[in-house]
């Protein structure tokens, strides 16, 4: 799945910008100007989607960026993370099952599922297909 969510970015009146995403409803954010309102929107929309992950919710889907939106790209290693978050959903496997596939502890398997955590894109990619799954890595223009 492609992890590009739009935002919609307004001037305050006091000055600076704000930052909301119409399919987060609970992420907002703002910055002094666009290229910190960017920053701060992708950061925002990070902890978003970790709240989803932490309590056991489905992530919801990006929509289509329509011509007023901006586009916000998940990192790709927290893309590849959601991805194997909705693996395991879909297949209903816990972290344990996971952790038993992978020959892993139940906290390293933790640290893969956890946004906020690094974790090395080798040790994602084999736990991506040990779900049946494999990353795919694009890029853009910005």
């Amino acid at each position: 799945m492609r992890y590009v969510y739009p935002c919609i970015v307004k001037a305050e009146d006091g000055g600076g910008l704000f930052v909301r995403f119409p399919d987060l409803p609970e992420a907002l954010t703002g910055g002094r100007d666009r290229a910190d309102a960017l920053a701060m929107a992708e950061d925002c929309l990070v902890s978003a989607l970790s709240f989803y992950v932490r309590h056991g919710e489905d992530v919801p889907a990006p929509s289509p960026i329509q011509e007023s939106q901006v586009p916000v790209m998940v990192p790709a290693a927290i893309a590849a993370k959601l991805d194997l978050y909705a693996a395991m959903r879909r297949q209903c496997l816990n972290k344990t099952d996971l952790s038993a596939r992978l020959g892993l502890s139940p906290s390293a398997v933790s640290r893969l599922t956890d946004l906020r955590r690094r974790s090395s894109f080798e040790r994602i990619e084999k736990a991506l297909r040990a779900v049946g799954r494999g990353p795919v890595v694009e890029s853009h223009a910005l």
